[in-house]
Order: structure tokens, then sequence, then C-alpha cells
């Protein structure tokens, strides 16, 4: 369905992810949304550069800059996270590019790696993510540390946060998204090991 054996996915090339990472838009979360810090948790928009936010690593890194100033007008669609799916507590409201790392047997099987990182925008249809229109104008807050990291929202939902300076994309493979959704189809399947790929696909 998705491609002629899947077992020959390709892992995303490190020349191809800085070529996209320096083109791409920067992605965002709702400013309500509750982030990681050395604090406790604290709503996106009331972060200040400076702030240390907790990351994939376990460490806290300072906030580089926060951007507040983007709002996406009534009518423009963002995509929501119900609560649970991605161990989030509560729901989620995220910018279409906003980058979603993704845990799964499955990442395992095709791309030989522990996590990948995918445009929230190819979660949708899974397990009642959405793309819905904004009745009325919506806060975008948008975060960058001085390196590309993962940091928390609403307790266990996995975010990317690229530094925007043109480093490495790090050490989780970044999907586009048509490669997002395949992997996320796949996952949707159910399959659990590299033997149940081509069955699923």
């Amino acid at each position: 369905m998705f491609m002629q054996d899947i077992r020959h996915f390709e892992p995303a090339q490190p020349v191809d992810l800085l070529a996209r990472f320096m083109n791409r838009q920067p992605g965002g979360v709702a400013g309500a949304t509750l982030i990681e810090t050395e604090g406790g948790w604290r709503r996106a928009d009331a972060l200040v550069p400076g702030m240390r936010v907790a990351t994939w690593d376990g460490g806290f890194r300072p906030l580089l800059a926060v951007d507040t100033a983007r709002r996406h007008p009534a009518g423009r669609s963002l995509i929501r996270v119900p609560g649970g799916v991605l161990n989030n507590c509560g729901a989620v409201w995220l910018d279409p590019d906003q980058q979603v790392l993704i845990q799964s047997p499955v990442v395992a099987a095709v791309l030989e790696a522990e996590a990948a990182l995918l445009p929230a925008a190819a979660l949708e249809g899974y397990r009642g993510i959405t793309r819905l229109a904004q009745p009325a104008p919506m806060g975008i807050t948008t975060l960058r540390l001085a390196e590309d990291e993962v940091i928390f929202a609403a307790s266990g939902l996995c975010l990317g946060c690229p530094s925007g300076q043109g480093t490495d994309a790090g050490y989780h493979p970044v999907l586009d998204l048509a490669r997002g959704r395949d992997l996320m189809a796949l996952i949707g399947c159910g399959a659990l090991s590299l033997d149940e790929l081509p069955r699923a696909a």
C-alpha cells in the first residue's frame, strides 16, 4: 500500500536533512502548552530566554529565543493531539510543521533508530489526531535552543526544538511529511517486528 518493500524504507541522510532543516517552517505550539522547565511546568508563552528546559538526554538547557509574536489566523488549521495519545496529559495544539518525536518498534525495525522526528501533520488520522481549522486566532510559541534538542510538553509529549543556527539535525532521523505519514500508517497497522512489516504494508 505504501511501498513495494517496506524493508527498503531509507533513513534520512545528513546532507538532505540539513537542506530541509535550513528551509523548513519554524513549527511551534499553542501558547498554553505546558513545557517542562527547571522550575516546573510553565506555559510556552510565559517562557523567556535563559530559562532552562528539560531535554531528551536528561539535562536542562537554556532557551536561546522565545517567539510569541506569531499568530495563526482564524480558519488556519492546527494539529490537535488528544490527551493520552502520545503520553500527553491533555490535548495539545501543534503547528503542522512542529517536529514530534515518535518511539515505536516500527521505528527501530525500519530506521534502526531509537526514535524519529516527523512533522505534526504526519500524525493526522492516528488515534484521533486531527487537523482542525481554528474559529479564532491562536497564538503560537516557537522555542529555540543553542543546539538541536528534544523537549517535553504536556507531561510526556516529546517535541523537536531545532536551534535555527544550521547545526546538525541531531542523532534522531528526521522524516519529511510523506515518509512520516508512511511511518505512522505502519505504526497504526500494529506491526511490531521486521517480519510483520511486509504484511502490514
